[in-house]
């Protein structure tokens, strides 16, 4: 009898041993804010290569009237797209920059292999913001979507864990995701400062708000960001990472993009592979970060 009194006490025990593991919301986004610092300064002038697969899919038109009406059904796109992709960090204020410059289009190299990047970037007197909107636009021109967007970045939610940032936003604990990791659990975010980081193309009434809200999957132990997930406007980004021995970070290893522009929906699938550090001393004049 007492072998079985022993037993039903561990029994009852064991959901308050469990519960008290359950972390703090506070303490997730503390630990995950210091490992996103630690990144920034890793990851900086760090190129790797992106492979962005676009498919558009437009709505049907109508055409005609009466007996002559007809629906017009567009033929769904399909784009692929090989860039370098340069991360840049501003020592000044712990933002970043991003660059993404292509050399091939569906097969078609659209210009000469090498690290132009590099070579721009050693530049001394280079302004890095001006060279970014030189490249966004040079880079948009290819997509099936010929509109500038700057939330198609991979690492967009650690912007979000940046502890200046992170009073902005409103976090709340959800579950603990086995599947992703022993101790990782999905932590939700919503921007409530306004205006927000993010913000619409200026048009009649200028530019506006465009609040952002996800999930972000981190480890406890680390503080190691594994998963995250940003929903703007139309747009949402789903990015997973994986650890990098060279690095010594978690990167980006793939990126999902969905959003509407009109009638047209665009479905996107970029994945991130040949992760290499250059030691160029870039500028400083690099504006604002990326949003």
């Amino acid at each position: 009898m007492k072998h079985v009194a022993h037993v039903v006490l561990w029994i009852v025990c064991l959901p308050v041993a469990v519960a008290a593991q359950t972390p703090d919301v506070d303490d997730l986004r503390q630990r995950a804010g210091a490992y996103v610092q630690d990144f920034i300064g890793k990851f900086s002038t760090v190129v790797s290569e992106e492979r962005f697969l676009q498919e558009s899919t437009a709505l049907p038109k109508v055409s005609g009237s009466g007996m002559n009406q007809k629906f017009d059904v567009p033929q769904p796109g399909h784009r692929e797209i090989r860039s370098d992709f340069l991360f840049v960090r501003r020592q000044a204020s712990d933002d970043w920059i991003t660059f993404r410059d292509p050399f091939e289009v569906d097969g078609r190299m659209v210009r000469e292999r090498g690290d132009r990047l590099v070579a721009l970037l050693a530049a001394p007197t280079l302004d890095n913001q001006a060279l970014a909107q030189t490249l966004a636009q040079e880079s948009s021109r290819y997509n099936l979507d010929p509109g500038l967007r700057s939330v198609n970045d991979p690492i967009l939610a650690l912007v979000f864990l940046q502890p200046k940032y992170q009073p902005r936003f409103r976090f709340t604990r959800g579950a603990r995701d086995q599947k992703a990791g022993e101790d990782v659990w999905i932590v939700n975010y919503q921007e409530v400062e306004r205006p927000t980081l993010i913000r619409t193309a200026g048009g009649a009434n200028g530019a506006g708000d465009a609040p952002a809200r996800g999930r972000i999957w981190i480890d406890r132990g680390t503080g190691r960001v594994l998963r995250s997930e940003v929903a703007v406007n139309t747009s949402r980004i789903e990015t997973t990472f994986a650890w990098d021995d060279g690095l010594q970070v978690a990167v980006p290893v793939e990126m999902r993009d969905s959003y509407r522009a009109g009638r047209t929906g665009y479905r996107v699938t970029a994945s991130y592979s040949r992760f290499r550090r250059f030691g160029v001393a870039t500028s400083e004049q690099l504006g604002e970060s990326k949003r």
